[in-house]
């Protein structure tokens, strides 16, 4: 279990530990699923996806409007994240076939999460994501393991998913960390 950070770690490590320790796996908020030496934490995908999604809840409001207009300096950051959102979302489409052909010849490292969520349950470990309803973690998961792979786990029951409303990535507000706490207290209870 683990924000975030732990999301990763606790994620990574029922995917790699090959002794039967992990029995569950409670990614909470994660924003990325595999991580390099080396690479950016300066702009990140889930970066892209949290401003594209404050322009979709302002674009249906008359002051998102008028804030557009009065910081024109914006503009070529929002045109700059429509189209950046639209390429993950075309490598997303592409990434089975891509990672198909990986397999076909041989590669080993291949980031592919519908293939690695598949391995963590096939092994028996429960998976629980929980994420914040504004959190872009949920998407990234769908982009990454593909929508119909993720509700075709929900549905077989092999993987649940659950939301917090109003609540952000790091839970800091007190309602938000509130709700976490009791959804994790109930988990555990019902679960053992």
């Amino acid at each position: 279990m683990g924000v975030c950070s732990g999301a990763y770690a606790s994620f990574q490590f029922a995917l790699h530990e090959d002794e039967e320790v992990v029995h569950e796996v409670l990614p909470i908020n994660p924003l990325t699923f595999y991580w390099k030496e080396g690479m950016s934490l300066d702009y990140s995908p889930a970066d892209y996806y949290f401003d594209w999604g404050v322009y979709q809840q302002s674009v249906r409001k008359k002051t998102g409007w008028l804030k557009l207009f009065k910081k024109l300096r914006k503009i070529p950051h929002i045109i700059f994240t429509v189209f950046k959102v639209f390429w993950m979302k075309v490598q997303a489409l592409l990434k089975p076939f891509i990672n198909f052909i990986k397999r076909l010849l041989g590669s080993k490292h291949i980031e592919d999460l519908a293939w690695d969520l598949r391995v963590v349950i096939e092994r028996g470990i429960k998976v629980k994501f929980i994420f914040a309803d504004t959190d872009p973690g949920y998407q990234l998961l769908l982009e990454g393991a593909g929508k119909s792979q993720v509700n075709k786990l929900v549905e077989q029951e092999k993987m649940e998913i659950e939301f917090i409303p109003k609540a952000n990535h790091n839970f800091s507000s007190h309602l938000g960390r509130t709700q976490l706490l009791r959804r994790i207290y109930e988990h555990f209870c019902n679960r053992y």
